[in-house]
């Protein structure tokens, strides 16, 4: 059985127009809606993510973002090369 649970918080992505246009397409192809389907991606992937990892999703555990190194951006890296 399905419980309604209000979802309070909002996830931004960015995309290319061209990447919105097609995934528009794919939700209605799919027939249902951008945020539906994404929804359905982020749950699909936290259940494999626990299944792999759960450990990490211990409620009592304050999680911690791992240190990433830092990049830098094509253009300025294009830029210092002389070709940008």
């Amino acid at each position: 059985m399905l419980k309604f649970v209000p979802k309070e918080k909002m996830l931004t992505v960015k995309v290319t127009p061209e990447v919105l246009r097609d995934f528009k397409i794919a939700a209605d192809q799919e027939g249902g809606s951008m945020s539906a389907i994404v929804h359905m991606f982020v749950v699909r992937k936290i259940r494999e993510w626990k299944e792999k990892n759960p450990d990490a999703f211990k409620q009592n555990n304050e999680y911690v973002r791992p240190v990433l190194k830092a990049r830098t951006s094509r253009t300025k890296t294009r830029a210092k090369q002389g070709g940008g």
